[in-house]
Parts: structure tokens; sequence; C-alpha cells
């Protein structure tokens, strides 16, 4: 189970906290163009299932070695789209280096579709939920602010925030101003890094053991998908037990909760099942008029039309 709970999460909770506040350095990168590249590929059939396969590897592999050994983590991988966390006491420097041997590990695998790489600074803060088994989720404006760089930046290319060029130490990159941000074009010599990240001794407090017996490198499979939103408005104590009860539902049908995520329009709760019809009955413990308390008892019947479809699943708790 090495990787699938962040070390600075796994770290905390082993010291009993549960929340914080950081002001980190955000590296925030996206396959440009993957959406459409994947649907030609799988069109190819099994040799195109074994290209995008490694496609995925080369790049989210390199992207964990590189951020986690200069001392960030990843918090998630969203579809074709990653951030990489530097807590405060990383110099902003380790985020522009693990850019750098990202963007050339992709071009020595000559990874076939571009990335693109942006990198801000900003208020951000993590969550633990208080019960078994526990949950965690990273939200806030430095994120963001990351996105937002990355958005604006071509292909291939590396942008960073005025406010990340005015504390990087001098000579460490030369860029091209474009705007708000700064293109980088050279980056000054670096030591590379090698750091063995060791296995989160606490992933057993919030991921079930099944986890680790079915997943070990990666495969493809026909899933369910189960899309829980929720407002912004809910209060710390009510995500908690939105959460709480989403994940014991999962975890008991053998699902995978993947993570929570958080942008202006709210919450997204995201969970995949084995079977066809184990997200609708998780998805019909909602009730929109409780956001705090959404779920009700499950009556355990599904229709024969629901066994024999494919669902994905989109529920609101709360709000319009």
């Amino acid at each position: 189970m090495r990787g699938l709970l962040p070390l600075f999460i796994n770290d905390h909770f082993g010291q009993q906290h549960v929340q914080g506040n950081l002001n980190a350095t955000v590296l925030f990168a996206d396959l440009q163009g993957f959406t459409a590249h994947t649907e030609l590929l799988m069109r190819q059939g099994k040799p195109g299932s074994e290209r995008l396969s490694r496609l995925l590897n080369d790049v989210f592999g390199s992207a964990a070695k590189a951020i986690h050994s200069r001392g960030g983590f990843i918090p998630y991988f969203a579809g074709d789209a990653f951030a990489g966390i530097f807590p405060t006491d990383i110099p902003a420097e380790e985020a522009v280096f693990a850019a750098e041997e990202i963007r050339r590990s992709l071009h020595q695998l000559q990874v076939e579709i571009p990335l693109r790489i942006g990198i801000d600074i900003g208020p951000v803060q993590w969550h633990i939920t208080p019960d078994s088994p526990h949950a965690w989720y990273i939200r806030g404006e430095g994120i963001a602010r990351a996105v937002a760089v990355q958005a604006s930046t071509p292909a291939g290319e590396i942008f960073l925030s005025k406010a990340i060029l005015g504390i990087l130490q001098p000579h460490t990159v030369s860029c091209q101003m474009n705007g708000e941000y700064g293109l980088v074009k050279t980056i000054c010599d670096f030591p590379e890094k090698n750091i063995v990240c060791p296995p989160a001794e606490h992933t057993p407090s919030f991921l079930p053991t099944f986890l680790a017996q079915r997943f070990h490198r990666g495969e493809f499979r026909q899933v369910s998908s189960l899309f829980l939103a929720f407002p912004e408005s809910l209060t710390i104590e009510e995500v908690d037990r939105v959460l709480q009860v989403t994940t014991t539902e999962v975890y008991r049908r053998e699902g995978y909760y993947k993570e929570t995520d958080f942008t202006d329009k709210g919450g997204l709760i995201v969970a995949f099942f084995r079977g066809t019809d184990q997200h609708r009955r998780v998805a019909n413990k909602g009730h929109p008029d409780s956001p705090g308390y959404p779920f009700q008892p499950d009556t355990g019947e599904t229709s024969t039309a629901d066994r024999d479809q494919h669902w994905s699943c989109l529920l609101r708790i709360g709000g319009q």
C-alpha cells in the first residue's frame, strides 16, 4: 500500500494533528489533448490500451519521483492532471527543479503528448476526518492559483507566477515574461535527488486492506463511477459527516474512494466500483433536504435494468 497515503498526511495523523494551514508552493500539471488522444488509442483495442497504460505510467511515475524526492507530495491525480504540494519549509526552488526534472524525463521517454506546468504560491488548508475509516482532503487558494497559471501555459512549457519569481534565489531561472507569468527558458544546474519515501505506516487507518490486494501497478477495467457533489457552504463538521458515511458505504461494498476535490462550485467526492449497481446503493442514501446528514437506510433493492447497465452517477447533496 506504499504511496496511497501521502507522508505529509501520515506524519500529521501520527502526531494526532487533524487539520492545519500552510503557505505552500503548488505545482499543477496537465496533459494537453489527453482526452482526444485516449479516444484515439482506445479505438485500437488492446494495443492502444497497453500504449495508454505505458503513457500514464511514464508521466505519473516521473512526476511522483521528482516531486517526492524534492520534499513535495501529490494529493491526488485528477484524470490527466495532478498537483504537487511543497510545504512551507521546502524552498520554492525545489518545485521549479521538480518541474524541470519531469519535463526532461518525459522528453527522454518520448512521451507523445505535451505536459504543461504552472507554479504559484498561496494558502492551503488540509483536514483529516475524525472517525475511522479516516479520509483527508486538501483545498485552498494556492491550488486554484497554480491551476490558473497552468491554464495559460503553452504546451510543453513551464510558467511561473510573479509571486514565485519574487522569492526564488537569484540566477535560479531565466524567464521570458509573458503577460503576468514567466516562461522558463533556462534553469541553473541543480543536484539530482533520489530520496526513497518510506511506507506510510498509518495507511490501514485510511484504506481497507483489500485495496492493497486489488491494486498493484495498474490495469484497465470497466467500472461504475460515483460523483457526489456537495455545496461549498457546508461546515467542516458537515463535510466530515458526508465523507464518513460515504467512505463507510463505499468500502463496505469493496469500492475505491478516490478523492475529495474542491472547486469554486463546491466539493466533489469520487469513488469507483467493480460492479454495475453498487454505486447506486450508495447514491440512494442521498437526501437533499439534509446537507449535513444526507443518508437514509439502504433498502438493497435494485432493478434488473440497473444491474444490466454500467452507470456513471452524479448525486448532489444540498443546494440547487
